[in-house]
Order: C-alpha cells, then sequence, then structure tokens
C-alpha cells in the first residue's frame, strides 16, 4: 500500500488542508502545408495553481495562500517535408514564478523542475534500396532543484541516431543510438542526490513480419 495522510499540523499532506485549486487557459492554431502532409501548430497558455500549499519555516503549519504560475508558448512541426522526408520538432518556453508564499525568499523565484526552454526534432530520410537514415536532438534548459533558487540542475544537449535497411518485404534491420555524443547529464533528482541518464547506448534489431 501507499503512504497515508500525515496527521501532524505541519504535514504536506494533512487531511485538515483543502485540496489545491488550479486553472489552466490555452489558445492555439494549426496550419497545414504541402497538400496536408506537413502540419504545424501553436499554443500559449497560462496555468496558476491559486491556493498552494505554502509556509515560511519547516516548523510552521502548511497555509493555502501561495499563488504560483507558468505563462508558456509552444510551437511544433509534425509530417513529411516530401515523400521521403519525416521531420517531428517541438519547442516550448515557459515563464515561472512563485507569486505569493508565505516564504518571502520564494517569492518571485522561478517553480523547481520547471525548464524555461526545451526543444526536440526528429527526422528520417528514405534512400533508395530500402535503406532509411535519421537522426534527432533534445534540449532540456537548466532547472532549479529548490523553491529558493540556490541549487540548480545544468541544461543538457542530447542526440540520436537511426540506419534501417529492409533486406525484403519480411526483413528489416535497424541500429539505433542514443545518447550518440555518450554526454554525462542529470537524468533526474530524488534522494537529495542526483542521478544521471544512460551514456551511449547502440540496439541492434531484426523485424520479422509474416
Amino acid at each position: 500500500g501507499g503512504s497515508g495522510f500525515g496527521t501532524a499540523p505541519t504535514a504536506a499532506n494533512s487531511p485538515s488542508l483543502e485540496p489545491e485549486e488550479t486553472r489552466t487557459s490555452e489558445a492555439g492554431a494549426k496550419w497545414d502545408f504541402f497538400g496536408g502532409r506537413l502540419s504545424l501548430n501553436s499554443a500559449v497558455f497560462r496555468t496558476e495553481k491559486v491556493n498552494a500549499r505554502t509556509r515560511n519555516l519547516a516548523s510552521e503549519p502548511f497555509v493555502l495562500s501561495g499563488r504560483q504560475r507558468v505563462d508558456g508558448v509552444e510551437v511544433g512541426a509534425s509530417g513529411n517535408v516530401t515523400p521521403r522526408w519525416a521531420l517531428t520538432a517541438g519547442y516550448a518556453f515557459m515563464d515561472s514564478a512563485f507569486d505569493a508564499s508565505a516564504n518571502p525568499d520564494e517569492v518571485g523565484n522561478e517553480l523547481a523542475f520547471t525548464p524555461e526552454h526545451t526543444f526536440s526534432v526528429w527526422s528520417t530520410y528514405q534512400l533508395p534500396g530500402g535503406v532509411t537514415v535519421g537522426g534527432g536532438a533534445q534540449f532540456m534548459d537548466a532547472v532549479y532543484r529548490n523553491a529558493i533558487n540556490t541549487q540548480a540542475v545544468p541544461s543538457y544537449w542530447l542526440g540520436s541516431a537511426l540506419a534501417s535497411y529492409r533486406v525484403n518485404e519480411h526483413l528489416s534491420l535497424r541500429l539505433n543510438v542514443q545518447n550518440v555524443t555518450d554526454a554525462v547529464y542529470v537524468d533526474r533528482v530524488g534522494g537529495g542526490h542526483y542521478i544521471p541518464g544512460p551514456r551511449r547506448q547502440a540496439l541492434f534489431s531484426a523485424d520479422f513480419s509474416f
């Protein structure tokens, strides 16, 4: 079973606290190109937590008087630029802030684990003779791991690559390489320490169909 409710007034999961409330508003648009083969989309949004749990000192009980906000923009593309060239890409910008908090050191700071910029792109191209090649990149901006913005997780780039060969109508061979530059990066944070992401990995596979 999972953990139960906290009984102490200083517990964040105390049943005496009302649920937090979040409001989200969004507007977007979509465009099709090349006869509908390629789609572009964009959106702007705002997400607000209007009664966030907050306190000034660890010895104080939580109160629902905090206010947290994320304003963002997303743009993306997906589809085929040509019959042989496929593309998927996306970018997001997020401006986050503690607009109100019982802890004055948090007010105006960025929210923890909320990157300002993220980006990803993946593309494949079908060559003659049943060969397909592809590659992509992913960017994660630096994030703070605490609300007072004194501890940060560095930004990183990751690259990936693909090569496949269709031997015949029943057999295809594929090679995928993740983290092609063997970058050292922080994948997540837990238990008070950094957890590194996987190093370079190569996976060879064979697909059979009948």
